[in-house]
C-alpha cells in the first residue's frame, strides 16, 4: 500500500488497525458451502507488517525505477524482521537522508 504525503505516525496508525483488525477478525462466522462449519480464526491469523518511508531527494541521480525497488525492499525487509521479531506487529524502516535509514 502506498499513502503519499502520509506521516510515518500516521502511515503506523493505519498499519496498526490492519493488524490489529486481521488479528481480531473471526472468518466465516456461520456455515459455507455444502455445511462446512464455521472458521472461527481470531487469535489465530495474524499479519506482520514492515512500513518503509521514502523522503525525496532533488538531486539524487537514481531512476524512479530504482528508487521504487528500493523503498519496496526495505518495506519487504521490515516485514520480515517483524515476523523474526514474533511476528502480528508492525516494523518500520525510516529513511533519515539519502541513503542512511533508521
Amino acid at each position: 500500500m502506498i499513502m503519499p504525503e502520509t506521516t510515518i505516525d500516521d502511515g503506523l496508525k493505519v498499519c496498526e488497525e490492519i493488524r490489529k483488525t486481521i488479528a481480531d477478525h473471526i472468518f466465516l462466522s456461520r456455515e459455507w458451502a455444502y455445511h462446512m462449519p464455521a472458521l472461527h480464526l481470531a487469535g489465530i491469523i495474524s499479519a506482520s507488517i514492515g512500513i518503509a518511508q521514502h523522503l525525496p531527494d532533488t538531486v539524487s541521480t537514481k531512476s524512479i525505477d530504482i528508487e521504487k525497488n528500493e523503498l519496496l525492499k526495505r518495506a519487504d525487509a521490515a516485514m520480515y524482521r517483524a515476523k523474526s521479531a514474533g511476528k502480528n506487529q508492525v516494523v518500520v524502516d525510516q529513511e533519515l537522508q539519502a541513503g542512511q535509514r533508521r
